[in-house]
């Protein structure tokens, strides 16, 4: 179905379906199109019309999302759709019992695309937001595979991105093995202006691996430009992987998501942000000296465009990235707060938190940021991947463990995690350990306490004084009447008055 020339609703919705669906679809379909599984749904764009395929594949250029879904006893028919659509995820499964009347799959929690983890069975809500369960379970991206479905950015260099004398600039990009490259351009994008500084046609094809290699060595399936001011990948700017005709992106170009696979923006550029990557990236890399070779490496296969993906590592060309790893585990129990937030409303807040689209992307960044602006040691959100989050006492509470990527850097965060007791985070959030908040309120309500009794016994006081002299000033202004006076002999009198 060609959704050319329609558009969404003023809430960003756009339905297809049956007849019988209320409110009208804006594309009716024919009986039985979307039916009982294993079946799929796939959404693809596309300049040069409906996607192509040869023989009986699916086509997979221009995709980008799908959901794949079976019913009982039908996994053979799934797994062959998911293997092209949603490659190393479990599909949903049909679930008959969930409800009297009608139902239907709903994304929940997540609008990363192709991630069927975000899939829940709901009641039919078409035109409205999803019924979705109260807290969703989203479980982990798939770590990569060496067959990957896909064209992504894999790892970036700079060859000044450090003072290391063997520092190289190279682009790598990962595929299916023995992948044609043509059709695809690399673009390099600076900062300051933002222009396309490089753009190369790719030719020839990924390795048995699935690399491909674009750099300033000799051994690279294509060599890296030279450029005026000898650097082809800049200190700060952005890499891009295109798909399409080549006149299509010159130099000079400007940024675009026209035909954009793929990108890594190693910027704090608003341009280059919202123009490459879905969202406002809060957290922009640092390359440190003290770093030695260093490298962005991406460590999910499953994240386009986005920077919680990426982490600054050793190069490792034509190899897996660096990432950080189980092998080196660090203990996370982090509470996050508004200092200004009511007691009463917290726990509420933090629900409500815990489903906003982008809360927890954003709070890794944060802490992320913060770490590393103290330990100075190449700290990530990728090093919070496996950070679990909940709600305690009305807490943002971050908790599991950190990854680190060498024995040298777990010792760099875990001493800055122990000269730390407050982490002083932006937009007025406050981060401590969470055996301390208890300590914080009560000492807090104890100090209440103390101010309430004190403002007390200053009030009494007060009413005490101003009573006092209201009496007196009373008693001076009318003196007593005395009607006798009864005089004594003074032998009679007491010796004491």
């Amino acid at each position: 179905m060609d959704l050319t020339g329609h558009s969404t609703d003023p809430h960003g919705f756009f339905l297809l379906g049956s007849s019988g669906v209320t409110p009208r679809p804006s594309i009716v379909l024919p009986p039985n199109t979307v039916q009982n599984g294993p079946d799929a749904v796939a959404l693809y764009r596309s300049l040069q019309g409906p996607p192509f395929s040869q023989g009986d594949s699916i086509p997979t250029e221009g995709l980008l999302d799908a959901v794949v879904y079976r019913s009982r006893g039908s996994d053979k028919g799934a797994k062959a759709l998911g293997e092209v659509l949603t490659p190393g995820q479990p599909h949903l499964l049909e679930d008959p019992s969930f409800s009297s009347v009608d139902e239907s799959l709903s994304r929940c929690g997540s609008l990363k695309p192709r991630l069927l983890a975000a899939f829940q069975v709901t009641l039919l809500t078409p035109m409205k937001e999803n019924a979705c369960a109260l807290e969703p379970t989203l479980h982990p991206q798939p770590t990569l595979e060496p067959k990957l479905d896909g064209f992504v950015i894999f790892e970036v260099a700079g060859a000044n991105w450090t003072n290391a004398t063997d520092q190289q600039a190279f682009v790598e990009l990962r595929a299916p093995p023995q992948s044609s490259m043509v059709g695809y351009v690399l673009v390099v994008f600076e900062q300051e202006p933002i222009r396309a500084s490089i753009s190369i046609p790719l030719t020839g094809e990924s390795n048995s691996l699935g690399f491909y290699l674009i750099g300033t060595s000799v051994s690279t399936n294509q060599r890296l430009p030279v450029v005026s001011n000898g650097t082809p990948i800049p200190q700060r700017g952005a890499v891009a992987l295109y798909h399409g005709f080549p006149s299509s992106f010159p130099v000079g170009m400007t940024a675009s998501n026209l035909s954009l696979v793929d990108a890594v923006v190693f910027s704090d550029d608003q341009e280059l942000l919202q123009t490459l990557t879905p969202s406002s990236q809060l957290y922009t890399p640092e390359f440190r000296p003290e770093l030695g070779l260093v490298s962005l490496s991406r460590c999910s296969c499953c994240e386009l465009r986005t920077p919680q993906a990426w982490t600054p590592s050793k190069p490792t060309p034509q190899n897996d990235s660096l990432c950080p790893s189980q092998t080196f585990p660090l203990e996370l129990d982090l509470c996050v707060s508004k200092q200004e937030s009511k007691q009463g409303n917290a726990e509420t807040d933090c629900r409500k938190w815990l489903h906003r689209e982008g809360s927890r992307e954003a709070m890794r960044s944060e802490v992320a940021l913060y770490l590393e602006s103290h330990c100075h040691c190449g700290f990530s959100p990728v090093h919070l991947h496996e950070a679990q989050f909940s709600c305690y006492e009305g807490l943002i509470r971050l908790s599991g463990h950190i990854l680190a990527l060498s024995e040298d850097q777990r010792n760099n965060i875990n001493q800055t995690l122990k000269n730390t007791s407050l982490m002083q985070l932006s937009g007025g959030l406050v981060g401590m350990s969470c055996q301390e908040p208890e300590f914080y309120r009560s000492k807090g309500s104890e100090m209440t306490s103390g101010w309430e009794i004190a403002l007390v016994f200053a009030a009494l006081l007060v009413v005490g004084l101003a009573v006092a002299v209201a009496a007196y000033c009373y008693r001076r202004r009318r003196p007593l009447n005395y009607s006798s006076i009864e005089l004594n002999n003074q032998g009679e009198g007491n010796p004491d008055f």
